[in-house]
């Protein structure tokens, strides 16, 4: 049976270096991530990207209703009878909403 030789000062305390470094690293990593600071920039990256995505999906679909718009106008322009009465009816619309919210704006200042 062989035997290994035991590690010389020099080795043991290269070995304790190592040991230490990687224990304060690892330290340094566990605070960051406990940090009041970190957690709150964390928070922030998470809510900034979910905010983008919300962005990105409502200009999505802002496009998607102006195209609609688009072409039910023209179509109306060209005579379609079912098209000039959904523009008639959002137009309607549009002005009873303006004429509500010109009532309610009054009402508040009394």
């Amino acid at each position: 049976m062989s035997q290994t030789p035991s590690p010389t000062p020099e080795e043991i305390e290269a070995r304790l270096r190592t040991a230490r470094a990687e224990l304060a690293a690892s330290v340094d990593a566990l605070a960051q991530r406990v940090s009041p600071q970190a957690q709150a920039r964390a928070a922030g990256e998470r809510w900034g990207a979910r905010l983008a995505q919300e962005r990105d999906r409502l200009v999505d679909r802002v496009s998607a209703l102006h195209h609609r718009v688009v072409e039910t106008v023209e179509r109306a322009q060209a005579g379609d009878e079912d098209a000039r009465r959904t523009v008639t009816a959002v137009a309607g619309g549009t002005v009873a909403a303006a004429a509500l919210a010109s009532l309610l704006r009054r009402s508040r200042r009394r």
